[in-house]
């Protein structure tokens, strides 16, 4: 990935970010859908890794 010097730390980084109380929180509280998550997860990444 352009501008990344460290893939595996970033993909670890970001990992981390989806803990699971996190996806409890989000599912079961927010009422948002499996696929809504990972939709959202994908646009996050992807924002911030760029296309």
């Amino acid at each position: 990935m352009a501008g990344v010097r460290d893939a595996e730390f970033t993909a670890h980084a970001l990992l981390a970010a989806i803990r699971a109380d996190l996806v409890v929180h989000l599912i079961d509280d927010r009422k948002m859908t499996p696929d809504a998550l990972r939709a959202a997860l994908a646009a996050h990444v992807d924002s911030v890794l760029g296309d």
